[in-house]
């Protein structure tokens, strides 16, 4: 039986992903640290979570990039206004001004 990878592409393989595991490994604790937040944005992120929301879908959904999306997942940069409150949507959450 054929091996389904030679030995050249599990070498070229491991090569990618022991360069790209520490930049991985740093956004996960940034994307923990954003999920905690005490603020609108963690927990709309806590929530799509919850849901069980795919990031594609949610960046879909939302109307922007998945790499903005998964920026914003991390707290590396902000969303617009009204991506949030299509994400708020997506979890049927309606927020409304303060009178």
């Amino acid at each position: 039986m054929k091996p389904i990878l030679s030995d050249d592409e599990i070498e070229r393989l491991d090569a990618t992903i022991h360069a790209e595991l520490p930049d991985l490994m740093q956004r996960a604790k940034l994307r923990e640290s954003a999920i905690a937040e005490n603020t609108l944005s963690g927990e709309l992120r806590r929530a799509l979570l919850a849901a069980g929301i795919r990031q594609e879908s949610a960046a879909n959904e939302a109307g922007v990039s998945l790499n903005q999306y998964a920026d914003w997942m991390t707290g590396v940069a902000p969303l617009p206004s009204t991506a949030l409150d299509r994400l708020a949507s997506l979890i049927h959450v309606h927020l409304q001004p303060a009178p």
